[in-house]
């Protein structure tokens, strides 16, 4: 059923460590939030997530905090293919953003952040949270001063969600 969403505002469930829990996704009025648990809702922009019947997609979520990793924003994420060509900002602390890969092709990601000075460093961390896709380990894992991009690979598979984190190391 298509549904008219125009009014609703759609949150996302994590758990303690940060990470989604597969099928949490739900709907409210605006200004109604969920109870109970960690909810973040999803920007204004993402609610055409189900838009295709095979699409998948990638949350990039940064948990890293202004404390001995100042400035650790993301500030792109590419597909070598063009696909996605997004600058701007997540944000420290809890900073979100979900990209659509359309009809769950296989794609390779460069993630980049904003880091400058001598810090100490960010980890990247991937997993598949839902669906039968796999996504690679970032290469490389930890990111610092030297270092700010990892690269990591999604394979097709429809209706797969796939989330990347940055923790302080």
């Amino acid at each position: 059923m298509n549904q008219n969403k125009t009014k609703l505002t759609a949150w996302m469930k994590f758990d303690g460590n940060g990470f989604m829990i597969g099928g949490t996704n739900t709907w409210r009025p605006i200004g109604v939030y969920p109870k109970d648990g960690g909810w973040v809702q999803i920007p204004g922009n993402l609610s055409n997530l189900c838009c295709g019947v095979g699409d998948s997609f990638i949350i990039v979520q940064n948990n890293s905090t202004n404390g001995p990793n100042p400035g650790a924003t993301v500030t792109s994420l590419t597909t070598s293919d063009g696909r996605i060509q997004w600058t701007g900002t997540i944000a420290q602390s809890g900073g979100i953003q979900v990209f659509v890969i359309p009809n769950g092709y296989d794609e390779t990601f460069t993630l980049t952040i904003g880091m400058s000075g001598t810090h100490d460093g960010v980890d990247v961390a991937t997993s598949t949270i839902l669906g039968s896709g796999t996504i690679s380990a970032a290469s490389p894992s930890f990111l610092n001063s030297g270092t700010v991009s990892a690269v990591f690979s999604t394979s097709a598979a429809p209706a797969t969600q796939y989330l990347v984190v940055l923790s302080d190391d």
